[in-house]
């Protein structure tokens, strides 16, 4: 069993890295972001080849401490929302919750249905969810 998770966290650790190589080559080539939502928000943008690593990122996460939850800070039921990505629904975020559940934390995959719509719309949207998570527990999310 050690053998295999030796296995897995060397695969994660190669695909981490080869990311990161592909990533700073990336950016170094493409121009940033001109838009902004926002004056204090600028747009996310990040490769597309990025969301093929996810399996790899989630077999890492998998085998981590941080899923068990030992080495996070404890929380004492503080709200925390998790966002999905673009086009996803938050199916997949759910073990982060379980991990920052098992830490102490009241964790809640926003509910603002498949992330594809105008972003306007979506900021409208999880606005709503972060102002209820606050208001539930009194304090910041």
């Amino acid at each position: 069993m050690r053998r295999i998770a030796r296995g897995a966290t060397l695969v994660a650790a190669v695909s981490v890295a080869a990311q990161e190589y592909l990533a700073a080559r990336y950016y170094a080539r493409t121009p940033g972001p001109s838009r902004f939502v926002e004056d204090d928000a600028q747009t996310a943008w990040t490769a597309p080849w990025h969301e093929m690593l996810a399996p790899a990122e989630l077999a890492w996460f998998g085998a981590s401490l941080l899923a068990r939850a030992d080495g996070v800070p404890r929380g004492a039921g503080q709200p925390v929302v998790l966002v999905p990505g673009l086009l996803l629904r938050g199916s997949y975020l759910q073990p982060l919750r379980a991990a920052l559940a098992r830490a102490g934390y009241r964790a809640e995959v926003a509910a603002i249905g498949r992330n594809a719509d105008c972003i306007d719309v979506m900021t409208g949207r999880l606005r709503g969810v972060v102002a209820t998570a606050g208001a539930a527990e009194g304090g910041p999310v």
